[in-house]
């Protein structure tokens, strides 16, 4: 097994950090959408998607590399976040199980940050449970008129275009879903109010309304279910990939404090305490790292990856959450200010544990791919 970077790989790499750290290095929510072009010019949108749609058609292992550095140079992974959301569960559904003639109309402004997508699947009685969704569509000559409630979708707030499940025949349970595409300004489509997070709040968070929105035939994708695990594949896969950079900062922060904070006549790094504590977090980090890669190593082998995207998600998201929480524990009183990033990191972490299936849910995953 190799588990070198090319030359390539670290190049991107070293320049994910920079761009980052001077492009988001303060957390202003109010510029998500200068900001979300900035790192669509960078490339961010576009890494794996076809060229002859505006993509960079590269890996998904480089991809990761890519936002790992990212989290690494920038101060908060909320709008990484929301960045990653698009790419892996609207842009990559749409270029695996879309239309050509859906790809030329979408996947461009996706690349280029010109339209920002949303995937719209959760419900107010419906999360991980794609099977249960509610939301209708009804065929009505050549098209589909929707209705009903979309819960908690990140980028609602900017987003242009809504991938959004529905289902079109209840008796066939799961079988009967579908995706739609569907535009922002389409009569009977109501983003409602932003919803308040601890943290990713540059990722925004919104509910979505759709009351008898008409849709033509050419925005369906078929298989809703098909659309639904792709997304999930490769969003569980992939999208913490930032935190591995925010974790390495984490624990390369702490190593600086406890070598240079001094009680009792010595650096607390001498203190077994602290030691062990930031021994726990490299170990945290590499475990995660690990599994991430190999969670992308079997995407770009065409392999079916749900239980390492599952195990990925799972173990990054516990471990960025105890990881920023020693870290900010190691800083102590300082650790819990705002002054310090600590407290942001630990805000945004928690959100990990929630988004693309909880780590209940994600646990329930792989043991029923373990055949319990």
């Amino acid at each position: 097994m190799d588990f070198s970077w090319t030359a390539d790989q670290e190049q991107a790499h070293e320049a994910a950090a920079r761009f980052a750290r001077a492009e988001l290095g303060s957390h202003d929510p109010g510029a998500d959408r200068e900001r979300w072009r900035a790192c669509a010019r960078f490339g961010l949108t576009s890494l794996t998607l076809p060229p002859e749609h505006g993509g960079l058609g590269g890996d998904a292992v480089s991809a990761a590399r890519i936002f790992e550095g990212m989290g690494y140079g920038a101060d908060r992974t909320g709008l990484l976040f929301g960045l990653g959301a698009q790419l892996w569960a609207v842009a990559t559904p749409l270029r695996v199980h879309g239309s050509d003639e859906q790809k030329r109309r979408i996947l461009p402004g996706l690349c280029s940050g010109d339209l920002i997508g949303a995937f719209a699947s959760t419900e107010p009685g419906a999360g991980s449970d794609a099977g249960g969704i509610s939301c209708r569509a009804v065929a009505d000559g050549d098209s589909l008129v929707v209705t009903g409630r979309k819960a908690f979708v990140t980028n609602a707030v900017q987003a242009d275009v809504f991938l959004v499940t529905v289902m079109i025949d209840p008796a066939k349970g799961w079988r009967g879903q579908a995706g739609l595409l569907i535009e922002r300004d389409t009569p009977g489509l109501t983003v409602e109010a932003p919803i308040r997070t601890m943290g990713l709040r540059e990722a925004s968070l919104a509910d979505v309304v759709l009351d008898e929105v008409r849709v033509p035939l050419g925005q369906l994708l078929p298989d809703g279910h098909a659309v639904f695990r792709t997304a999930m594949e490769w969003e569980r896969a992939l999208v913490l990939a930032p935190q591995l950079g925010a974790m390495r900062r984490q624990v390369e922060r702490a190593v600086q404090h406890a070598r240079s904070r001094e009680q009792f006549g010595r650096p607390i790094a001498r203190f077994q305490a602290v030691s062990h504590r930031i021994a726990d977090m490299s170990a945290r980090l590499e475990t995660a790292r690990l599994l991430l890669y190999r969670a992308a190593w079997a995407l770009d082998r065409g392999a079916e990856a749900p239980f390492f995207g599952a195990l990925a998600k799972l173990a990054t998201s516990e471990a960025a959450v105890a990881s920023h929480l020693d870290g900010l524990l190691i800083h102590g009183a300082s650790g819990y200010t705002e002054e310090l990033p600590m407290e942001g990191d630990l805000r945004d972490a928690v959100g990990t544990l929630i988004h693309s299936g909880t780590s209940d849910v994600l646990r329930n995953v792989l043991a029923g791919l373990l055949g319990l």
